[in-house]
């Protein structure tokens, strides 16, 4: 009897025993579990914060790339000057200097003179302009005589038609037409109307000698929509080197000012003379020749 009762005793004992032991091992095991592992709070902050970065927008996906705009250049065009060699037609030879001159200049042939038309074509051989020098009645006339193909105030319509029609035929390859004194029929818009009608049907320009102060060539070629130009400059008034350098002084620092000029010269030596030395200094000082053709709108 008293084994049993020893062997009862000892059973609470050991089962006490065993749950002290998984008691230890369970508390050792949550410490070892909560070092790895955050709280429910800490988790949930951690949760809300990745929200809160996912809400944000991502970037789009890159695409081709765009170059920032490049900052535009100016581009200042170099002033221009045109010179015009006027009256040529009469002498095969004194247009020849300017042929050698090897800048554009542009010739402006009278109609139906012994030379007039192997001028122009030579002249074209050598790369320049030609224009009609077309003659016009002046105030003066009959004291001034413009010469043969002279377009009359009092023509009738028909009449100045068949007068230029003629004129323009002994000037082969002329782009454009300058007026031959012509003081007084420059100022007549009847005249003007139907001479500027016959060019914008030719498509040919027209530059004005500006021989009046009254011209009615500006408006009646807007109106007509043909290409105008005016001279700037006459440079050899006086056939004297000191003063064609002067007035080729003048002419550069209109085309400056302006962005172009024209001058207009003669086939005189001397003229020849004074652009032979000058044009290249002009065109070393930032000037650009031109034919007459790039000064007209």
């Amino acid at each position: 009897m008293e084994r049993e009762v020893k062997g009862k005793r000892s059973m609470p004992l050991f089962l006490l025993l065993v749950l002290s032991l998984a008691l230890g091992v369970g508390t050792w095991w949550l410490n070892r579990s909560g070092e790895k592992a955050p709280s429910a709070p800490q988790r949930l902050e951690t949760e809300q914060r990745g929200e809160r970065e996912a809400a944000v927008p991502l970037p789009p996906p890159p695409g081709p790339e765009v170059s920032p705009l490049r900052k535009q250049k100016l581009v200042v065009s170099p002033p221009r000057v045109a010179i015009i060699i006027d009256d040529l037609g009469y002498n095969d030879t004194n247009y020849r200097p300017f042929l050698e001159l090897r800048y554009p200049l542009t010739f402006a042939v009278l109609p139906s003179l012994p030379y007039s038309g192997k001028i122009a074509r030579e002249a074209q051989e050598w790369g320049h302009e030609v224009l009609l020098h077309l003659p016009l009645e002046p105030h003066e006339y009959p004291r001034q005589n413009p010469g043969k193909g002279m377009i009359r105030c009092g023509m009738t319509a028909e009449e100045i038609r068949l007068a230029f029609r003629e004129d323009l035929r002994s000037i082969p390859g002329a782009v454009g037409v300058s007026n031959h004194m012509g003081s007084r029929a420059m100022e007549d818009p009847e005249t003007m109307k139907v001479l500027m009608e016959e060019l914008k049907r030719r498509r040919l320009y027209f530059v004005d000698s500006l021989t009046t102060n009254r011209s009615m060539a500006s408006p009646l070629a807007q109106e007509a929509g043909v290409p105008l130009g005016k001279r700037s400059v006459f440079l050899d008034n006086y056939r004297d080197p000191a003063y064609i350098e002067r007035q080729l002084r003048i002419l550069t620092e209109l085309a400056r000012k302006q962005g172009g000029a024209i001058g207009v010269g003669h086939p005189y030596a001397v003229t020849a003379s004074v652009l032979r030395e000058h044009l290249p200094q002009l065109a070393r000082s930032g000037i650009e020749l031109v034919p007459a053709s790039h000064l007209v709108h």
